[in-house]
């Protein structure tokens, strides 16, 4: 009968239905790798993204004087953190202190940005343009 003879299996067979067994075991290797590789690519152009925007610099036109929360607001980052670079360089403010113009600079450049000072009277001007400009 059939059950009474043995099939001869060979080495390599045995071999490659353990890998086979193995593989589905696994999960296909092969998609998992293709997502860590595509994963590691979008983080690299995020990065590279970041970079080339915190590369630019802007320029603020700013009075002398400003609050903190002003500062915050016109480099669009947060009053906390632009609290914290003014305490890492020994000054401690609060949200609505007014900055002088040395620390305003200082804090600019942390972020990345250049501060260019007017005068009150040139921001009641562009502020005069702009509302008077339909």
């Amino acid at each position: 009968s059939r059950r009474d003879e043995v099939k001869e299996v060979s080495k390599k067979e045995i071999d490659d239905k353990i890998k086979a067994t193995l593989a589905r075991l696994s999960g296909g290797g092969k998609k998992k790798r293709q997502k860590i590789r595509r994963d590691n690519r979008e983080d690299k152009r995020e990065k590279q993204e970041q970079e080339e925007l915190s590369n630019v610099e802007t320029t603020l036109k700013l009075t002398e004087f400003i609050s903190v929360s002003e500062l915050a607001s016109i480099m669009e980052v947060g009053v906390g953190d632009v609290i914290t670079t003014c305490m890492n360089l020994g000054v401690i403010v609060s949200i609505n202190q007014r900055l002088d113009a040395e620390i305003i600079e200082l804090v600019a450049e942390e972020f990345g940005h250049e501060v260019e000072f007017i005068n009150a009277d040139d921001q009641d001007d562009l502020i005069e343009e702009i509302v008077d400009d339909p």
